[in-house]
């Protein structure tokens, strides 16, 4: 499975964290019309501090050799994202 997030409101105040195998925490900044995947196996949270509400749109999909493909021709993520 694959979670995709397609932020439709946010603001700065809000936090995507992820943890990595090593146990380092990072941080991530997911802007509104950006398209987001995340492996939802891994340890992660979100915290909005800020003062409108977080609306994504969310989908959990079923990976496959098709998707991955579109995923991995897609422009990259900035650096240091967590998705």
């Amino acid at each position: 499975m694959m979670r995709i997030h397609i932020p439709g409101v946010t603001n700065d105040a809000l936090r995507f964290e992820g943890w990595r195998p090593d146990g380092s925490r990072q941080e991530a900044r997911m802007r509104e019309g950006e398209v987001w995947f995340l492996d939802t196996r891994k340890p992660h949270t979100a915290r909005n501090d800020g003062p409108s509400p977080r609306v994504h749109l969310v989908m959990d999909v079923e990976s496959s050799a098709a998707l991955r493909g579109l995923i991995g021709a897609a422009e990259p993520a900035p650096a240091g994202a967590l998705f």
